[in-house]
C-alpha cells in the first residue's frame, strides 16, 4: 500500500464543502460542485440519474450515471436523438423503454431461437435507494423536457413499480396544464396546476419537482419557483421486494419458460414518456432525468444546467499524443528519409531495412519446460488475469467470468512474479472479462482515471472502468459499445497518436454478408479518441442476436486477425492479448490464442504491428511450445523487473477445460525477434535515417568468438569518415543497452544528418538498437 501524507486543513475544508453541497439552501446544487471538482466529491444524494447519452441500437442499454449504479434501462422501441445536453429519449409506439433485467450469469441467461432479442422481460433488482428515496421524507425529481404539438389528455413522463401494480408515476392532464404526482409507497398525490402548461413546445424546459417531510410539493420551471401544489392521502403501496439473482432467478423459477406477460407481471418495470402498460404516450423528448434523496433547491433563481460530466465544465481532458510520431505511417513512399529522432527500434520486421547479407529475422519462442509454475489459483467464478506494471507495482485484475453468481472482482500484486497476493475490490454490474491497462497520458493521471478497465457486462453491454489506484472504481457514465462479446474487451492506449483501441472476440455461429469472413473467429476493433463516450461503431442492417437482449458483435467494427479459412487444422484467432509495447514505440504486439477447430484444442501465436491497425500474424511455428498440455494460452500483459520481461501463460485440457495451472516466462527485454547472422557472419543496412542524441545503444548477444560492428554510411551509402567498421569498438558477451562507440568520432556529430547504419555481425543476434 502505498502512504498519503494528508494535510488535516485541507481535509477539513473538503468535509465541510462536502456537508454544503449535501444540504445547502440555494440557488441549486451543481454549479458549486463543478468549482468543487465533481470527481473529488461524489453527491451521494443522486439516487437516480439517467442520461440518454448511448447511441440507438437494439436494446441498447440506458445507464444509470448516479452513485450507485444499478438502475439501469433498456432502449426497446425508442429513439435517440439530439437532446439538450448530448443525447435524448424520444417517444415513439410500443414500449420506449424497460427496466434492465439483473446483470447476473451469463450462463443463465434466457436462450431463445435464434434471431429473437432474448431477456428483454428477466428478472430485476429493484432500485432500494430509489425506492427508499420515493418512499422517504422528501425527494426532488428533475428533468429537461420538449414536448411536441397536441399534449393529449393523460400523458406519462415516469411510471414504475413491480408488475402492473400501483407504485410510482408523474403524469400530465389536461393537455399539459396539470402535472401530477402518485406515490402509492409514501400514500401520497400531489396536483399542481398552470393554465400556461409546464412545458415550452419545440425547446427545453428544466424541471424540478420536489416534495418535503409534510407532503408540501412545489415546482421549479427553469429554475424559477413557480407553482405549489396540493397534496392529499392515496392508498399506500408496500416497496417491492429487493431480490438478489439467487433468489430471484434460478433452476426452481423457470424463468424463461414464463410468456412475456408473466415475466412482465413478475418483474420490477420502469417506463418513460408513457405508462407501464405502454399506454398514455406523451409526444415529446425527454433528457437528464434525476432523482434526489433530498430537497434540492429551496429558493428560486438558480441556473440549472447538465449533471453529466462529459458535457459539464468538469468534464474529463482527452489525451494529446505523447509519443513520438508513427515512424512508419500508411503513406510511407519510396525514398522515405525516416525522422528516427531519439527512439529504440525492435526489429520485429524488415520495415526499416534496405538490404540483408547472410541475415535473418527469426522469432524467439517461449520455452514452457523453462517456465516457472506460480501460485495463482483463482476464486470460484472469477475470469482469467491481466497484468499490468505500475511503477515498481507488479498487479493483476481478475473480474468475473460466465458462471460468477457472486460478481467479485480480484486485484493481485507480486514482487517475484510467482507468488500472488489477491483482494477482492468493489465494481458494479459484474464485469466480465475486463482487461486492465495503464493510461499514462498526463490528461488521465490529473483526472484521476489512469487505470482504466473495459469489459463486458453481462446483460448491459461493454463498459469503461476508471480508477486512480485499482482500488476505487467507478463505471462510466455511458456505455462503451451496445454489443455483446463472447469474452474480453482487449484495450491499450495509444501515446503515438492519443487515441484508445478495444478487441471484440467475434464468433463463429453467423452468417452476414455484412461482415467480413462470416462463420469465423476474428477480433474486431474499435477505436476513438474520447473513451468517456460512447465508441464509435458502424450500425449493421441487420444485426445478430443469439442469447442477448442487444446484438453480438459481427460488423460493427473493423475485422482484424483473419487468418485463412481452411488446414492447417481450421485455424480461427479466439482472443487477441494485444498491447501497446511499452518500452519502444512503433511496436504493437499480440498473442493471439489460436484455435484449431477440428480439435477444440488452442494455442499461442504472436503478431506485431507498426501501427497497431495492420498486423502480421505468425502461426508456423507457434510462439510456444505446448509440452505435454493439450492447450496453452496467453495472459493479457506482463510485467518488467530490470532488463526482463516475464509473461504467463495458462495452460490445461482443451477449451479451458480440466485442472488449469498458470506459469511465468522470463525472456530478455525486446526479446520477441532478433537479426541475426546466418552461420558465422552477415550484414544488414537501414535505411535513410535523420536521428538525434548522442549515443547509439544496442540489445544484442554474441557467442564466444563473435562480435557485433557498426558502420556509418551517408545517404549515398559511402562511409562517413571516422564512423567505419574498423573504428568501431567490437561488442561482446549479452547486453541489453550497450553503447557503440568509434576510435575517435562520438555519435553527436550526427545529429541531424541523414545517415544508413550497418551492422557486421558474426555469431551474433541484435534484437533493438536506440538513438538517446
Amino acid at each position: 500500500m502505498m502512504a498519503y501524507k494528508i494535510n488535516p486543513l485541507a481535509y477539513l475544508v473538503v468535509f465541510l464543502a462536502y456537508l454544503f453541497l449535501s444540504c445547502h439552501q440555494g440557488k441549486g446544487d451543481f454549479d458549486e460542485a463543478v468549482d468543487l471538482d465533481a470527481r473529488l466529491v461524489e453527491d451521494k444524494h443522486t439516487v437516480l440519474l439517467w442520461l440518454f447519452d448511448e447511441e440507438a441500437y437494439p436494446n441498447a442499454t440506458i445507464t444509470d450515471a448516479s452513485p450507485y449504479e444499478v438502475a439501469d434501462l433498456r432502449l426497446t422501441s425508442s429513439t435517440l436523438e439530439q437532446g439538450k445536453f448530448g443525447n435524448a429519449l424520444s417517444s415513439q409506439k410500443g414500449y420506449n423503454v424497460i427496466y434492465a433485467g439483473f446483470p447476473g450469469r451469463g450462463a443463465l441467461v434466457p436462450r431463445q431461437p435464434e434471431g429473437v432479442p432474448t431477456g428483454l422481460w428477466g428478472p430485476t433488482y429493484a432500485p432500494e435507494k430509489l425506492l427508499r428515496a420515493l418512499a422517504g421524507p422528501s425527494f426532488t425529481i428533475e428533468f429537461w423536457l420538449k414536448t411536441s404539438d397536441g399534449m393529449p389528455k393523460e400523458a406519462y413522463l415516469l411510471d414504475l413499480g413491480r408488475g402492473l401494480d400501483v407504485g410510482f408515476s408523474l403524469l400530465f392532464l389536461d393537455e399539459g396544464k396539470t402535472l401530477e404526482l402518485r406515490n402509492h409507497y409514501r400514500g401520497l398525490k400531489t396536483i399542481f396546476t398552470r393554465n400556461e402548461g409546464f412545458a415550452h413546445r419545440h425547446d427545453f424546459t428544466h424541471l424540478a419537482i420536489q416534495i418535503d417531510g409534510e407532503g408540501n410539493g412545489s415546482v421549479f420551471l427553469d429554475g424559477s419557483l413557480t407553482v405549489e401544489g396540493i397534496s392529499s392521502s392515496l392508498e399506500k403501496s408496500a416497496l417491492p421486494l429487493i431480490e438478489s439473482p439467487r433468489d430471484n432467478f434460478n433452476e426452481d423459477r423457470n424463468w424463461a419458460d414464463f410468456n412475456e406477460e408473466q415475466k412482465i407481471q413478475r418483474r420490477f418495470n420502469v417506463s418513460l414518456l408513457q405508462s407501464r402498460a405502454a399506454d398514455g404516450d406523451l409526444p415529446g423528448v425527454l433528457d437528464e432525468l434525476r432523482v434526489s434523496d433530498t430537497l434540492r433547491f429551496w429558493k428560486d433563481g438558480f441556473q440549472p444546467t447538465t449533471y453529466s460530466m462529459n458535457f459539464s465544465d468538469a468534464a474529463y481532458s482527452l489525451p494529446t499524443p505523447t509519443g513520438p510520431p508513427l515512424l512508419f505511417p500508411k503513406e510511407t513512399m519510396e525514398g522515405t528519409i525516416f525522422d528516427f529522432g531519439r527512439r529504440k527500434h525492435l526489429f520485429l520486421d524488415d520495415r526499416l531495412l534496405e538490404k540483408m547479407e547472410n541475415a535473418q529475422i527469426v522469432m524467439k519462442p517461449w520455452r514452457l519446460e523453462d517456465a516457472e509454475k506460480t501460485d495463482i489459483q483463482k476464486v470460484d467464478g472469477e475470469w482469467r488475469i491481466t497484468f499490468v506494471q505500475d511503477g515498481d507495482r507488479k498487479l493483476g485484475i481478475a473480474t468475473a467470468n460466465y458462471n460468477s453468481t457472486l460478481g467479485l472482482v480480484y486485484l493481485y500484486e507480486t514482487k517475484d512474479g510467482l507468488t500472488f497476493d489477491g483482494k477482492p475490490v468493489k465494481m458494479v454490474n459484474y464485469p466480465m472479462g475486463g482487461d486492465l491497462f495503464i493510461d499514462d497520458s498526463p490528461e488521465a493521471l490529473r483526472d484521476g482515471t489512469r487505470f482504466k478497465l473495459t469489459a463486458y457486462v453481462c446483460g448491459r453491454g461493454i463498459y469503461l472502468y476508471t480508477s486512480p489506484d485499482a482500488y476505487q472504481w467507478k463505471r462510466n457514465e455511458t456505455s462503451m459499445l451496445p454489443l455483446l462479446s463472447g469474452g474480453s474487451a482487449e484495450s491499450f492506449y495509444d501515446d503515438q497518436r492519443g487515441n484508445y483501441v478495444t478487441y471484440l472476440k467475434r464468433d463463429a455461429s453467423f452468417d452476414n454478408p455484412e461482415a467480413v469472413n462470416p462463420q469465423k473467429r476474428v477480433s474486431v476493433r474499435f477505436e476513438t479518441g474520447d473513451p468517456y463516450k460512447v465508441w464509435p461503431f458502424k450500425k449493421m442492417k441487420e444485426p445478430y442476436f443469439e442469447y442477448s437482449p442487444f446484438p453480438v458483435v459481427t460488423g460493427e467494427g473493423e475485422s482484424q486477425f483473419i487468418l485463412p479459412q481452411g488446414p492447417p487444422s481450421y485455424e480461427q484467432v479466439y482472443r487477441t492479448r494485444v498491447i501497446k509495447y511499452p518500452y519502444a514505440p512503433d511496436t504493437y504486439l499480440a498473442f493471439p490464442w489460436i484455435y484449431l477447430a477440428d480439435s477444440d484444442d488452442r494455442n499461442v501465436a504472436i503478431a506485431h504491428s507498426r501501427d497497431g491497425d495492420e498486423w502480421n500474424v505468425i502461426t508456423e511455428p507457434y510462439l510456444v511450445d505446448r509440452g505435454n498440455y493439450t492447450e496453452v494460452i496467453s495472459c493479457q500483459g506482463m510485467h518488467r523487473e530490470g532488463d526482463e520481461l516475464w509473461h504467463y501463460v495458462e495452460v490445461g485440457d482443451a477449451h479451458g477445460r480440466g485442472e488449469r495451472t498458470w506459469y511465468r516466462i522470463r525472456m530478455r527485454l525486446d526479446g520477441y525477434f532478433a537479426l541475426q547472422s546466418d552461420g558465422y557472419a552477415g550484414s544488414f543496412t537501414t535505411k535513410t535515417l535523420r536521428v538525434a542524441g548522442d549515443k547509439l545503444h544496442l540489445n544484442y548477444v554474441v557467442q564466444e568468438g563473435g562480435s557485433v560492428l557498426v558502420e556509418v554510411l551517408d545517404e549515398g551509402g559511402s562511409i562517413i569518415p571516422g564512423f567505419s567498421k574498423d573504428e568501431c569498438a567490437p561488442l561482446t558477451g549479452d547486453q541489453a543497452s550497450a553503447s557503440v562507440t568509434w576510435k575517435e568520432a562520438g555519435f553527436k556529430l550526427l545529429e541531424g544528418r541523414n545517415i544508413k547504419l550497418k551492422f557486421y555481425l558474426r555469431d551474433a543476434e541484435v534484437y533493438a538498437f536506440e538513438t538517446l
